[in-house]
């Protein structure tokens, strides 16, 4: 029998609907937090022969080590999926994850220096940060040096992120900054999802 995602906690939420108000206050969207809730409680519907499966299951082990690693792979893999089973573990466990799109993130920071709140911390402190579509950090300067200050202070603090793009594994490399590929040869890996669309029916 496969293990639940969530059996490793000691700190499981009361019920379903505590769950997923904790997925949704992470800024999971609710057709993810909707998936996400019905793997989590409903383990017969998991397809655990799948090397996505795997995939999922290697990056769960490492959450709380301080990781910095990257998703990558082309549109419809399940890489924003698996990254919100990763949100989902951390809610089960009771921690403040955070998930985002690199634009939605420069949106609230910004919007924060307007109202005099400091949401840049919040980016800082979550105990894992999701940013999807990285890529479009390098669309300005200033989202690009604050993303990048925003991962130099978690990657001091040991607090795990995670990367998720279309890029290629090539493009991701030439397109982004020294210090981040550094950090990442230092505690991260790159994972390649490149299985079936999932879409269009042919994966998960």
């Amino acid at each position: 029998m496969t293990t639940s995602p969530a059996s490793q906690s000691n700190n499981p939420p009361e019920n379903d609907a505590v769950f997923f108000t904790r997925l949704r206050r992470a800024g999971v969207g609710l057709r993810s937090s909707e998936f996400v809730l019905h793997q989590f409680t409903t383990p017969e519907i998991r397809d655990t022969e799948s090397k996505w499966w795997d995939q999922f299951q290697a990056e769960k082990a490492r959450l709380g080590s301080g990781m910095l690693d990257v998703l990558l792979g082309p549109r419809g893999r399940g890489k924003t999926t698996l990254a919100c089973m990763l949100i989902g573990c951390c809610c089960w466990r009771g921690q403040r994850p955070i998930y985002t799109t690199a634009a939605d993130m420069a949106r609230q920071i910004r919007l924060g220096f307007d109202e005099k709140a400091d949401q840049q911390s919040r980016f800082e402190s979550a105990d894992l940060l999701v940013i999807d579509e990285y890529n479009r950090v390098a669309e300005t300067e200033w989202a690009d040096i604050t993303t990048q200050e925003i991962i130099d202070k978690r990657y001091s603090h040991l607090r795990d992120t995670l990367l998720v793009t279309n890029m290629t594994t090539d493009a991701f490399l030439r397109g982004f900054n020294t210090s981040i590929r550094s950090r990442i040869s230092q505690c991260g890996k790159i994972l390649l999802l490149d299985g079936e669309d999932f879409r269009t029916g042919g994966g998960k």
